[in-house]
């Protein structure tokens, strides 16, 4: 995935994916999906992609991390049948704890501040997909918080929210993802962040989507293809 996303500070590292995996880190799993024919046997198996979504059992909301494709098969429908397996698949690590997932949420280059060498897709048109697959914008100046030891905020994504069974986030399920997004990255320092005092602030004037739109994620044919959770 590392070409798709060439600036390591928006980037964790393997280490930090394998301890996620293996539940070594508080409030932090990650789970990856991959999509490809013959998966389960390793000399026939095709990969044609991979994604990867965090859950934050103390909160109990999602964030779809990172969903990379062959670019010799784009345009087949498989980015967006990865983000409907990435958030069944939150849904089930909720439902391990006895929960109904509250919120999932993607971060995405803002088409205006994102540097374009740092991207490698046009900004705009990876904005207009995720929309009509049925992202919708959260009203805040979203700043991710270091995604690793030393690393710097990155301010120049935007904050969505995918809908969970029909369902948009809330101020209350954003206030959630910020606050296990901080707190990862801070400890127990982490509401002391300025920044996130601020989104906190810019929340009370943020509409919520109301509801699902028509048509929107309302599942995907898979053919022959496998895709399954690791």
């Amino acid at each position: 995935m590392a070409p798709a996303f060439p600036d390591t500070n928006q980037a964790e590292t393997l280490d930090k994916f394998l301890a996620g995996m293996n539940g070594e880190i508080k409030n932090f799993d990650v789970v990856v999906n991959l999509i490809g024919q013959n998966l389960r046997d390793i000399d026939r198996a095709e990969l044609a992609g991979i994604s990867v979504a965090y859950y934050y059992p103390e909160h109990n909301v999602g964030n779809l991390a990172y969903n990379a494709i062959d670019p010799n098969i784009r345009q087949g429908g498989l980015g967006k049948a990865m983000v409907q397996c990435r958030i069944e698949s939150l849904k089930e690590k909720a439902a391990e704890r006895g929960k109904t997932l509250r919120a999932v949420f993607l971060e995405v280059n803002n088409p205006e501040r994102a540097p374009k060498e740092l991207d490698t897709m046009d900004a705009n048109k990876r904005v207009a997909i995720f929309e009509k697959w049925g992202a919708r914008k959260v009203g805040i100046d979203y700043v991710q918080p270091p995604v690793y030891e030393d690393g710097t905020f990155c301010d120049y994504m935007d904050l969505y929210s995918y809908p969970v069974d029909g369902r948009y986030a809330n101020r209350k399920d954003v206030s959630a993802f910020l606050m296990a997004s901080y707190c990862l990255s801070y400890g127990t320092t982490g509401d002391r962040q300025m920044a996130l005092r601020t989104m906190y602030n810019q929340l009370s004037e943020w509409k919520p989507e109301p509801q699902l739109p028509r048509g929107v994620l309302a599942g995907y044919e898979m053919g022959k293809a496998e895709l399954r959770p690791v």
